[in-house]
């Protein structure tokens, strides 16, 4: 056999990152050793399957086909080492995913709900993270797969948009608002608001919001995650926003959730490896926390 397991994964390694260095990174190995060994592998076939310049590996033609060949027996390899490790710690179709704490009290509970109906046997293993941190989650191999309003840009990360949730106005139930169909976005320059962290994405997505209608926000406080803003609002603070799948119902008896004008989308995304396939449990998943966002 000519085209050995490692030999695929080194070829792999290198098609996906595009290059020696980036490869050698994902490997855990050496530079000049993964040259090496990609020379190596290309004296042995017989096969030229990079272009080489100054700045890049450029794939050949052979290459490309290569690689449609080889990432289908790859993705395979790797769902068997999945399974014999599964087996070896006896957490047969263990899953791990992690989501921003918005949707840790919501829409994730319902998720895992109706997965585990499906799929009594295994483990869900759940982690609660921020945005930020949602590259390291996958990479580092923590979580298989994490939850997220709007996509991460990365080049080893694959975002896959689910579906739209809607940001909703949060006003306590004997708030003025309260009895309002919809909130319009120039009535809250009256009320003292809730206001996330400027650096955080959901605070840069509200401000721009917010400049676009020119409303100038009267914060009062300003918090960082979504279930510290329902807190408050509890609690007679002031009003605040949020996704409308982060205020689940029976969570917080005193938080009315209106909806807004204009409306502000956030797309809900799954974020995985780009450089493993999903397993049959994470991608089951996925389909089952559409049908939950469906039911909220």
């Amino acid at each position: 056999m000519r085209f050995k397991l490692r030999h695929m994964e080194v070829f792999r390694a290198v098609m996906v990152s595009g290059s020696i260095n980036g490869a050698a990174k994902v490997l855990h190995t050496s530079q000049p050793g993964l040259s090496k060994a990609l020379a190596h592998l290309e004296h042995g076939l017989g096969l030229a399957l990079f272009k080489r310049t100054s700045s890049a590996l450029i794939p050949t033609k052979e290459a490309h086909i290569l690689f449609s060949e080889i990432s289908k027996l790859y993705d395979a390899a790797v769902q068997i080492d999945d399974l014999v490790e599964q087996l070896k710690t006896g957490q047969m179709g263990q899953l791990s995913v992690a989501t921003s704490p918005s949707f840790a009290l919501t829409l994730l509970p319902q998720a895992i709900k109706l997965f585990k109906a499906r799929r009594p046997e295994g483990e869900v293993l759940c982690r609660s993270i921020t945005v930020a941190d949602a590259g390291n989650e996958i990479l580092g191999k923590r979580s298989e797969l994490v939850i997220s309003t709007l996509p991460i840009i990365h080049p080893h990360l694959t975002c896959e948009e689910l579906f739209i949730s809607k940001v909703v106005c949060l006003v306590h139930r004997s708030h003025p608002l309260a009895t309002t169909p919809t909130v319009e976005l120039n009535q809250i320059a009256e009320y003292p608001v809730i206001s996330y962290d400027r650096e955080s994405v959901f605070g840069k997505l509200l401000r721009e919001a917010f400049e676009k209608v020119q409303v100038q926000v009267r914060s009062t406080v300003s918090v960082m995650r979504t279930e510290q803003a329902c807190a408050l609002v509890q609690a007679g603070v002031g009003i605040s926003f949020a996704s409308n799948f982060s205020v689940g119902p029976g969570l917080w008896t005193n938080v009315i959730a209106k909806p807004i004008s204009p409306s502000i989308d956030l797309p809900v995304t799954a974020i995985h490896s780009s450089f493993e396939k999903l397993s049959v449990q994470a991608a089951e998943f996925l389909e089952t926390l559409k049908v939950a966002a469906s039911k909220i």
